[in-house]
């Protein structure tokens, strides 16, 4: 997870559900 980019991050959020878990992931993850 941590390989994915913020635009792969923002390209599965708009992808519907899985923004959510990944917002979530991203936010609990140091950049």
């Amino acid at each position: 997870m941590m390989n994915h980019t913020i635009n792969e991050a923002l390209t599965v959020l708009f992808t519907g559900n899985s923004g959510f878990y990944y917002l979530f992931i991203f936010k609990h993850t140091p950049v």
